[in-house]
């Protein structure tokens, strides 16, 4: 299983993964970097560096996460439109 998006939308999932603490307080960005560059098979380049353009971004800074909210929606209203059809 490979990443197939832009690098930055996966350090943006990292970064609040991270600020979650989803992993837990003892775990830092840098190992989750290297966590998810090993599960996904993809090398992420200068996540620092995405991490400054991630804070710079002017209208939202969490764009990815704001559609993976989106699909999750979706997903859901689908989910009970098909089950609305169903019965």
């Amino acid at each position: 299983m490979t990443w197939k998006l832009e690098p930055i939308r996966l350090v943006e999932l990292i970064a609040g993964l991270h600020e979650l603490k989803a992993f837990g307080p003892e775990v830092n960005r840098s190992q989750l970097y290297k966590f998810f560059s090993e599960k996904f098979n993809f090398n992420i380049k200068g996540p620092e560096q995405a991490i400054v353009q991630i804070k710079q971004r002017k209208i939202e800074p969490a764009v990815f996460c704001l559609e993976m909210r989106d699909a999750i929606i979706s997903f859901i209203d689908r989910s009970v439109e098909n089950k609305k059809n169903h019965h």
